[in-house]
């Protein structure tokens, strides 16, 4: 998938280079998803096409250009569970009606919508999960000392027992 990308990069004029670029880092910044799960595909907009053909897959982002067109999508929108697209894609392009690219616009992408975290909610998650690691481990560290100091105290009882019986 590298290479594939690399030659849509190689092949978009500067315009859309500065567009591809900004998709990724955005893409990056998306805490729920892993950037290897962003596909990119050659797109061709069909008018007359109806948005129920392109069976609910709304890409992420879309750069059009003179030249091409090219849609980013997160693996989990465009695939069905068994790994078959649930559109067609032929030579790395896939066909999208109209409707479907204008969903992107109006930002109604529901659960595919590009998620941006900014940086005092990821701090925030960050502490969140922190603290909870932090109150586990503790809750551990005071189980194991309680079961250590029991040991220590057991250990401890039979040593006297067995010094009182010598001495008496």
């Amino acid at each position: 998938m590298e290479n594939k990308v690399k030659d849509f990069y190689d092949n978009m004029c500067n315009n859309c280079q500065k567009k591809f670029k900004k998709v990724i880092s955005i893409a990056k910044k998306n805490v729920l998803k892993h950037l290897d799960d962003l596909e990119l595909f050659l797109c061709h907009v069909d008018k007359t096409r109806n948005i129920d053909e392109d069976n609910g897959v709304v890409p992420l982002a879309f750069i059009f250009c003179k030249n091409d067109s090219y849609a980013f999508f997160w693996k989990d929108a465009l695939y069905n569970g068994d790994g078959s697209s649930k559109v067609k894609v032929v030579n790395n392009t896939i066909t999208l009606s109209q409707a479907t690219i204008d969903r992107i616009k109006e930002g109604s992408m529901g659960k595919n919508q590009l998620v941006v975290v900014k940086k005092e909610e990821t701090q925030a998650i960050a502490t969140q999960i922190l603290e909870k690691y932090n109150m586990d481990f503790e809750h551990k560290f005071n189980r194991k000392l309680a079961s250590l100091t029991r040991q220590h105290f057991l250990h401890m009882c039979q040593k006297w027992k067995k010094w009182l019986s010598v001495l008496l």
